[in-house]
């Protein structure tokens, strides 16, 4: 994917939620998974006239990584603004938890890209922010004074819930997807571990929590149970 295709999403993430001045500093940490991605923010940043320092960790240590390079640790105390954009591997959370240290410390402002792919920076990461916040605030605003919210559809969902002034909302600007796939389940739902016929699927279940097919037959004939079904308790009856 090229640079103008990546490069909305990268102009969001330095120009609006990282808000980087000309004046200050900038370490970008990326992999070679994300390198792209890596490179597109940099040159934002140089569109923008901050300093800045790169890392790709793999040339920085083995992975998966044993704890935080020192090079990238030592560079982060010295700027103001640090961007995570690569793809995690297994047992590397120690090396994270020693980035996310630096960063609390010295107040840092961060973006933590997980995972990132071209896909979130062409979709999600094109959303506009201040927009985004905007509603937010308007949304905080209606409801600090309300007392009971309900939501309806004519697809039947009908909620009601009772607010109090404790009351918080985590508003998600991303989605969740498969990495593995790239494909969300909006609209398709999600795949069972077993697909049958919704007919027989108590069936099935009561045949894998260990009864004879006859004796699932029987009792999906007789009962719906109430409660999660076991073996032992069903032969009992």
């Amino acid at each position: 994917m090229g640079y103008s295709e990546l490069q909305p999403g990268a102009a969001n993430a330095v120009r609006v939620c990282l808000n980087i001045q000309p004046h200050e500093r900038v370490t970008v940490i990326s992999d070679i998974a994300c390198r792209e991605i890596g490179d597109a923010l940099i040159r934002e940043i140089q569109a923008v006239g901050a300093s800045y320092a790169a890392f790709v960790l793999e040339d920085e240590a083995p992975r998966p990584l044993a704890g935080l390079p020192d090079r990238i640790a030592e560079d982060m105390e010295h700027s103001d603004v640090s961007i995570f954009a690569a793809r995690v591997q297994a047992n590397e959370l120690g090396s994270r938890m020693a980035m996310t240290d630096i960063v609390n410390r010295r107040r840092m402002r961060h973006a933590h890209m997980v995972n990132i792919t071209p896909r979130i920076m062409t979709e999600g990461m094109r959303a506009d922010f201040r927009i985004v916040d905007r509603i937010s605030q308007k949304v905080i605003d209606t409801v600090r004074s309300a007392r009971v919210i309900r939501a309806s559809t004519a697809a039947g969902t009908d909620l009601t819930a009772e607010l109090n002034p404790n009351f918080a909302v985590w508003m998600p600007v991303g989605r969740t997807y498969d990495i593995k796939t790239g494909k969300d389940w909006e609209g398709a739902g999600v795949a069972p571990d077993v697909a049958v016929d919704p007919k027989q699927a108590l069936v099935v279940a009561l045949e894998k929590a260990g009864l004879s097919h006859a004796e699932a037959v029987k009792l999906d004939a007789t009962e719906v149970p109430a409660e999660p079904v076991h073996s032992e308790n069903l032969r009992a009856r």
